[in-house]
């Protein structure tokens, strides 16, 4: 079908910010130190050349890619009875590269950030940040220039409003040309639990800003997503959708519908590709489920619904199949004696569409059971489609039982004519009590009424730590009387949550040993300020740790506080390589002085969530880069702080002993 539209479009545009990593240098050349101090502006500096767009945006992860400078990102860094003056950055040999110099409100919040480089003739401007607030605190405007000659040239504002109680409500983004005539747009809103709700994107076209991107979602008042979708507008005018999906909920918060629909360009109109129903009833058990799924020309369909008695037993099962080459029907109905046996029904009909040919298939099976409730025998016999009478018996399946209610062997046999014409059995021994066992499987020789071996395997599993253990398959081969391994997987476990190595190895049978199949490091230290953390991969072709990514941070307090930091070479897990340090410059504040006292906790990170450990209770409070809260809450002892997107965050604590502050870095 042509001009259909299934693939999400991803559209990126670039956004302009400040490198979050302080550069460190050595020892040795602290007599190098550079001074603090503001620099005094002669004149107004207003314009700059045009840059390249455009910059990155993920389209639907608004929440995630907002434009924050270096001095947002410290403004909630751990509380300090200074306040911060500048920050110098330089290369490991010690040679001045950045500068950032802040200025304050009376509430202490960043209203501006200058960023200078280093030349040979000294400092030099290069960027500004303006910063605006409400009564709360809140930051309305993040204004960004860059710096043209001996002019100021606007380059971005970003404005963000917010509701009655400090919620953030919408977010606009302004990108300008050189004449200061504004380039792009970007506009996102949100609901008061943070969700977006919208998000659009104009850019110019013709001269005039266009809307060309545009995406809405819809929540219940659980805040579920009920709607979601996304459109753009093409070179010759017209909208088309890459993303509608609706979703619906019943009152215990499961999922009963999913839609997805696709962008009909031919026709100009959604259709439905794929949809899921589901149903409950009131003890939240799954009873009907179904699948539509457009094919190019028609749907296929599949669904299946399960009923229950009053003692919680299957009393029916349905099953509907509809595709393109046929329609196919199951219905099987279930009828209980007494606690050891129950009978069922299933009829099966089949319909051919090509020719209409119809087959229906109708079976009756007995089942019988232990007192542990454990099935004993099946047998299963044919039913006259017609009369609806039993038939001769197909096949029945015999089942015995351990004194731990573990399967000993299982008979399989298959009739003709009320005569056995094939029969198989399997055996279990079971090796220990952790469910090591093994499989012995036998054919039925008709002539000579006998169980013949056709072959046996074991399946051993084997706990060598708390979280460390391998399992492994083997076959006996007749021959050498020796077992022979033909499948494994070992599974290596050393650490702790902060500290860990994890290996996974697989059984070679040309090596006759276990063999690298995948590894992981991951290191994580904080103390205090100090920090390092190391994730590697193991290179299995060149059996070498890969580091993927390092970082420490060695902080020296005074004034200027020194913050060196190291990174790893790619194959060097030991060797840790200065890239540079930075002096963090304070003087005196009144406001800094409000809140010196620490909550005790311990604040850490996991891939997509913040963690926190401490004794009493305190109140939580997260928030994103860019200000805006992402999670409150009145915690007490350990807690799992939400599910967060990759990025930066401040975790605020605020108890009775005092208030503690830390950036994270959520991966």
């Amino acid at each position: 079908m042509k001009h259909i539209y299934k693939n999400l479009m991803i559209w990126v545009v670039s956004l302009s910010g400040m490198s979050l990593t302080a550069q460190t240098v050595a020892d040795k050349h602290k007599a190098m130190l550079p001074q603090s101090g503001k620099l005094q502006w002669e004149k107004t500096v207003k314009a700059m050349p045009n840059p390249q767009m455009p910059v990155t945006r993920i389209l639907h992860d608004r929440m995630n890619q907002s434009v924050i400078s270096r001095s947002a990102s410290l403004r909630a860094t751990t509380a300090q009875a200074m306040q911060l003056d500048s920050i110098i950055d330089c290369s490991p040999k010690g040679e001045k590269q950045s500068k950032y110099v802040y200025q304050y409100n009376a509430q202490g919040k960043i209203t501006e950030e200058l960023e200078y480089s280093w030349n040979d003739q000294g400092w030099i401007p290069n960027s500004r940040y303006l910063y605006e607030y409400d009564a709360n605190g809140n930051c309305l405007s993040n204004v960004y220039y860059k710096l043209n000659g001996s002019d100021w040239r606007l380059f971005s504002k970003e404005v963000s409003t917010y509701d009655s109680a400090n919620h953030l409500t919408s977010i606009s983004e302004n990108y300008y040309n050189i004449a200061e005539e504004i380039t792009s747009q970007y506009y996102t809103e949100y609901n008061s639990k943070g969700s977006q709700t919208k998000y659009e994107y104009k850019e110019l076209r013709d001269g005039v800003l266009t809307l060309t991107l545009q995406d809405q979602y819809s929540y219940d008042s659980a805040n579920r997503q009920t709607h979601a979708e996304s459109k753009f507008l093409d070179e010759n005018g017209e909208w088309h959708f890459t993303l509608y999906v609706d979703y619906e909920y019943n009152s215990q918060g499961k999922t009963t519908l999913y839609e997805n629909y696709s962008w009909n360009a031919d026709e100009g109109k959604l259709f439905l590709i794929q949809g899921y129903y589901t149903q409950y009833d009131d003890m939240g058990r799954n009873i009907y489920n179904e699948q539509k799924d457009w094919n190019g020309s028609g749907y296929e369909r599949v669904a299946f619904r399960v009923d229950y008695d009053e003692n919680n037993k299957i009393i029916l099962k349905e099953d509907l199949r509809d595709n393109p080459d046929m329609y196919r029907h199951s219905i099987e109905e279930y009828t209980y004696v007494d606690g050891l046996s129950s009978t069922s029904n299933l009829k099966d009909t089949l319909i051919w569409k090509d020719d209409g040919s119809k087959e229906v298939s109708y079976t009756s099976t007995d089942y019988k059971y232990n007192d542990q409730g454990r099935l004993l025998l099946e047998e299963t016999f044919d039913v006259d489609p017609e009369t609806e009478q039993r038939g001769t018996k197909i096949s029945s399946m015999e089942m015995t039982y351990d004194s731990l209610s573990r399967i000993t062997a299982m008979i399989s046999s298959f009739y003709e004519n009320n005569s056995i014409s094939d029969r198989d059995k399997t055996e279990y021994e079971y090796i220990d009590d952790n469910g090591n066992y093994i499989e012995s499987y036998y054919n039925w020789d008709n002539e000579s009424k006998d169980w013949i071996l056709s072959y046996k395997t074991k399946r051993e599993y084997v706990q060598t730590g708390v979280e460390s253990y391998y399992y492994q398959d083997s076959s006996w081969d007749e021959e050498s009387g020796k077992w022979i391994i033909s499948v494994g997987y070992k599974f290596e476990y050393e650490g702790d949550s902060n500290n860990y190595t994890q290996m996974e190895y697989r059984w070679s049978k040309d090596a006759g040993d276990w063999v690298i199949n995948y590894g992981y490091k991951f290191v994580d230290e904080t103390n205090g300020e100090n920090h390092c953390e190391v994730t590697a991969n193991y290179d299995v072709d060149n059996a070498c740790w890969v580091v993927a990514e390092s970082n420490k941070r060695e902080v020296t307090d005074g004034n200027p506080k020194i913050i060196k930091q190291y990174s790893l070479p790619k194959n060097d897990l030991e060797n840790w390589q200065l890239d540079g340090i930075s002096y963090y410059y304070y003087s005196e504040s009144s406001v800094a002085n409000e809140s010196i006292d620490a909550v005790d906790a311990r604040i850490y990170t996991r891939p997509g969530t913040i963690h926190v450990d401490m004794e009493g209770k305190a109140a939580l409070s997260v928030y994103a880069a860019n200000g805006a809260c992402c999670y409150q809450s009145s915690i007490s002892g350990s807690t799992d702080v939400s599910n967060l997107q990759r990025g930066i965050y401040f975790v605020v604590l605020q108890s009775d002993s005092g208030t503690k502050k830390v950036k994270v870095l959520v991966k």
